[in-house]
């Protein structure tokens, strides 16, 4: 009988160390998300400053 106890303790704790792990997994690829978003957005931030300092050049001194 200790036996199937300690199967049945086993189990449930490889069941929850499965889950918490899962959660991490979650947590990290939102993070990965996050910040290849960001990224993104700091690439439009830039492509569009320069779309401003473009138009507010002389035409002479724009690039072509």
């Amino acid at each position: 009988m200790p036996e199937i106890t300690a199967a049945i303790i086993g189990a449930i704790a490889s069941m929850v160390l499965m889950t918490i792990g899962s959660i991490n997994r979650r947590r990290e690829k939102d993070v990965i998300e996050i910040f290849r978003r960001l990224i993104q957005l700091e690439k439009n931030v830039v492509k569009l400053e320069e779309q401003i300092k473009q138009q507010s050049l002389p035409y002479d001194q724009r690039r072509l």
